[in-house]
């Protein structure tokens, strides 16, 4: 990868368009390694399944935000924020696949840390 990063929030509408690409950038992290809660075997069937039934209706009943980082016109990261979270809980769960240190590089950990900051625009 060597082009620019953008990271923007994917909407419920443009989400449907994009589920093989999550699919696979879902599939390619589990083969390599990555500690995010799924184990083999794991198929590109079983991402996409994934994005299909559990974010994709988070997404379009709004509660979760789903942010993307394109890099050389694909997809080359994710990061999930819940902010249906109940109000006496302290935090909102996140969940972060791919991103070959985007995160880092980017500077979106640092955006996505608090959900108070986000739950306030859009409750407002």
């Amino acid at each position: 990868m060597s082009g620019d990063v953008t990271i923007r929030v994917l909407s419920a509408d443009e989400l449907p368009g994009q589920l093989r690409a999550l699919g696979a950038l879902l599939h390619a992290c589990v083969h390599a390694g990555a500690s995010i809660g799924f184990v083999l075997p794991f198929t590109q069937g079983d991402g996409g399944a994934f994005w299909r039934t559990t974010v994709l209706p988070a997404v379009q009943g709004g509660g979760r935000l789903l942010w993307v980082a394109r890099q050389d016109g694909r997809i080359a990261g994710s990061v999930q924020r819940g902010i249906d979270t109940p109000a006496n809980r302290a935090f909102a769960k996140k969940n972060e696949i791919g991103f070959d240190d985007v995160l880092e590089q980017c500077g979106l950990r640092a955006a996505t840390a608090s959900p108070r900051s986000h739950r306030s625009r859009s409750s407002s």
